[in-house]
């Protein structure tokens, strides 16, 4: 079985990781500059760059074209340093399922999304879109 695999990473911000926490249905992250908010689905939907502005209502996300949410998110949080959400994606026009992983985690230049894409079956190409909405 052929698998399809792409990694890809978008920084976020260059300064220092502090810890991860988890309050309400929210995850945050902080660092010493900044922090993020992201839903319980891995949306980031607040940033704060900690410069007394307050919180900046942001909404960024990934897609793949044509693939749809077929199980809810699982989310790890682990040593208070990352924070994976993995979702079960499938695409009717495409017959093909996959597994994308969005991992937030420190990486010594501040904090990053990294994205993972397995495909089960033959290999598939589709556009990967990422998206800023800013303001919300």
């Amino acid at each position: 079985m052929n698998k399809t695999i792409l990694s890809i990473f978008f920084f976020i911000c260059s300064f220092p990781f502090v810890v991860a926490q988890q309050k309400n249905q929210s995850i945050s992250l902080h660092s010493k500059k900044i922090s993020i908010e992201l839903d319980r689905t891995g949306k980031i939907v607040s940033f704060n760059y900690h410069d007394g502005l307050g919180d900046r209502n942001i909404i960024a996300y990934t897609q793949l074209q044509s693939f749809k949410m077929q199980q809810i998110s699982l989310v790890e949080q682990t040593a208070n340093k990352s924070v994976k959400f993995i979702h079960q994606l499938y695409s009717d026009s495409l017959q093909q399922t996959c597994t994308l992983t969005e991992i937030f985690s420190a990486d010594g230049a501040g904090i990053s999304w990294k994205l993972l894409i397995k495909g089960n079956g033959e290999n598939f190409s589709v556009p990967i879109r990422t998206v800023v909405e800013y303001p919300a």
